[in-house]
């Protein structure tokens, strides 16, 4: 899948780890990135290369008393930029940094999230890729939900009553697919369900029932 973006990201995190991670979401999907080594240099690579969205992280060190971010947007020629910052869920709430920023990602949360941000400020055709992305985890939330029930989940879908039998095990799924669902697309396809009526549908069709 490629997302065919003309728009370049700028990477800069406190965190070598950090910066892999955000590589390997980004880059297989066609995003052109470009990693700051910190942020002096930030600014340089901005005036250079004009990107599209900045991803910082909150554990970069103030300069001067300013956060980059303050810096960044604080610069008439950069305001257009958008910045992401990554940041712990003990900060989100603390930091007056956030004013000068578009996003904020949990750190715990970037590899749910974060294509879906950048693709809320790049040019690239978020919303059918984004869809198909929530539609892979849909189907890998109902297969391990079948997988750990795998007799109940066969027999109740074969007599009909699958969505009772694993009433608590399909709750459960439901909440982790929309908290790892924060797209803004309206109206959201319900894919958790679509993937359980697929499983259901299919395993009638080809008798897969226990004996």
């Amino acid at each position: 899948m490629n997302y065919a973006s003309e728009d370049l990201i700028l990477i800069c995190t406190a965190e070598e780890g950090l910066n892999g991670i955000i590589t390997h979401i980004l880059e297989p999907k066609g995003f052109k990135l470009i990693s700051a080594l910190n942020q002096h240099v930030l600014f340089s690579l901005i005036e250079l290369y004009g990107p599209s969205v900045v991803i910082a992280d909150s554990g970069l060190s103030l300069i001067m008393g300013f956060t980059p971010c303050e810096i960044i947007k604080g610069v008439e020629r950069f305001r257009n930029t958008r910045i992401v910052l990554i940041t712990s869920e003990a900060l989100q709430n603390s930091s007056d940094a956030y004013g000068y920023v578009d996003d904020v990602i949990d750190r715990d949360l970037v590899s749910a999230n974060l294509l879906s941000t950048v693709c809320n400020y790049c040019s690239c055709d978020s919303e059918v890729h984004i869809n198909d992305d929530l539609k892979r985890l849909a189907r890998a939330i109902v297969s391990d939900i079948v997988h750990y029930n795998i007799e109940a989940a066969y027999r109740s879908a074969a007599d009909g009553t699958f969505y009772d039998i694993l009433s608590k095990e399909i709750e459960k799924g439901r909440a982790l697919y929309l908290q790892r669902t924060t797209i803004n697309i309206t109206p959201q396809p319900d894919y958790f369900n679509e993937a359980i009526r697929d499983f259901i549908n299919k395993s009638q069709q080809c008798n897969l029932v226990l004996p």
